[in-house]
């Protein structure tokens, strides 16, 4: 966003210009410029704390957008910080049951995963998971994230069936909820396949990398980065 349409709001009502910088931050971090999100979501913050008070769910998630710049950023300790701050308000304004609470139980998670803290890391990722399958049931594409991460976990702890388990039941619900040719079910095969040639058991792999690349080259054009990341598998 140019800095023209920052100031075209700089006159309107505060928590306006606020969410103008919150989504500005948004766009950073999707693209990966955590350094040019960490300003605007600052003054997001500064704004909603102001107006709203300190324990608001706007001021939860520009917490926690900021604990997601850190997490990038590798400075885990402040990550950590904000992101138990956007937990603590989101279990007092939506409960410990909540699918946005598990948000923010998943965010910990992958801190935790990041840092090699495998036990804590568990403990986020199944409690986000839970959150989820209580909230949109256990055949739902909402809880795709969180049994991803989950099975991502596994593997790193070397507890392959459970996590071939996990990654099955997400190439499923992909299949089921958007179809067989979907860059989301591909992903799913993908995903699958890593963890097979990871145990040696190259001929699976092998069959699920080739069925992502189809998948791919149905959807994607030839210059696509997936279709040159199946490739990549495939080689």
């Amino acid at each position: 966003m140019r800095l023209v349409e920052l100031r075209s709001v700089e006159g309107e009502a505060p928590l306006k210009l606020a969410e103008v910088y919150n989504v500005l931050a948004e766009v950073y971090i999707e693209t990966g410029n955590f350094a040019l999100a960490e300003a605007p979501v600052r003054s997001s913050l500064a704004i909603r704390e102001q107006v709203l008070g300190k324990f608001h769910a706007d001021v939860a998630v520009c917490l926690s957008n900021l604990g997601e710049v850190y997490r990038c950023q590798g400075r885990e300790i402040e990550a950590e910080s904000y992101h138990l701050r956007a937990l603590q308000i989101r279990k007092i304004v939506f409960g410990l049951e909540h699918p946005i609470t598990a948000i923010s139980q998943n965010n910990l998670g992958l801190l935790f995963y990041q840092q090699g803290r495998d036990g804590e890391a568990e403990v986020r990722y199944e409690r986000s998971l839970r959150n989820k399958e209580k909230s949109y049931g256990k055949d739902h594409p909402r809880i795709v994230i969180a049994l991803t991460n989950l099975a991502l976990l596994r593997m790193q702890q070397e507890r392959y069936g459970e996590a071939e388990n996990l990654l099955k039941r997400t190439l499923l619900i992909d299949e089921e909820f958007y179809g067989t040719d979907h860059p989301f079910t591909a992903q799913g095969y993908n995903a699958l396949g890593d963890l097979y040639r990871t145990k040696g058991e190259y001929t699976e792999a092998e069959a699920c990398h080739l069925t992502a690349l189809l998948i791919r080259g149905k959807v994607f054009d030839k210059d696509h980065p997936a279709i040159a990341e199946s490739a990549k598998n495939l080689a």
